[in-house]
């Protein structure tokens, strides 16, 4: 169900979008650090603290999939407003109409991807 609270709009239609991102640039690290006791010569427990951290820039991004109460649609849409181009800036020449035969240009945009962790665990040895 399709809500857009800023203009007012609702619509009881039920939209599924699927878009894919493509090229550009990831960058990212992890560092673990942890403990280990021997309790016998069979059992060990282990403490195991973890960080990751991931950036994704994308240079495109598609819409794969477009339907309106379970009906494709995707046919019906102009490349520009189905593929998009990541730029690193935009000119503003006053003409903003837009080429419906090329991908839309928008501002390039870092996706962080971050987690943390804490592990416990018992570690038999046979």
């Amino acid at each position: 169900i399709y809500n857009d609270f800023n203009s007012g709009f609702f619509s009881n239609e039920i939209y599924k979008r699927v878009e894919e991102y493509s090229g550009g640039f990831a960058f990212g690290f992890g560092t673990a650090l942890g403990v280990s006791y021997t309790m016998n010569s069979a059992t060990s427990i282990y403490l195991e603290g973890y960080f990751e951290s991931f950036n994704y820039s994308p240079k495109r991004r598609e819409m794969t999939e477009y339907t309106i109460n379970g009906s494709n649609t995707l046919d019906s849409l102009s490349v520009s407003q189905k593929e998009y181009e990541y730029v690193d800036e935009i000119s503003d020449s006053g003409n903003s109409s837009q080429n419906e035969n090329e991908p839309t240009k928008v501002l390039r945009i870092v996706y962080p991807m971050s987690t943390a962790a804490l592990r416990f665990g018992v570690n038999f040895h046979f």
